[in-house]
């Protein structure tokens, strides 16, 4: 059994906050105008989270998330907690 990719500096995360209340979630998702964009790698290179040298990504409104050595279910779940704990309820439903 292989182990699960861990995240490194460079690397470019596609991270797009959904729930219910779709005007609620905008104010975290990059401003592309359609949402397969960041699906291509141009779309990415303007869309996506790159990892930086400290380890971090830049979330809009979320701020700063270290991601370095994590896996992608690790920074989901992360990402998850921290929305429910500072702006959703579990009625939300994010995706």
């Amino acid at each position: 059994m292989s182990k699960p990719y861990r995240l490194q500096t460079n690397d470019v995360l596609s991270i797009t906050i959904k729930a219910i209340d779709q005007k609620l979630v905008a104010m975290f998702n990059p401003t592309s105008q359609g949402e397969s964009s960041a699906k291509t790698d141009s779309g990415l290179y303007f869309d996506g989270f790159t990892v930086d040298d400290h380890g971090n990504i830049r979330i809009p409104v979320l701020g700063e998330l270290n991601v370095i050595g994590f896996t992608l279910d690790e920074v989901r779940l992360k990402i998850e907690k921290q929305l429910l704990t500072e702006y959703f309820t579990t009625a939300a439903n994010i995706l």
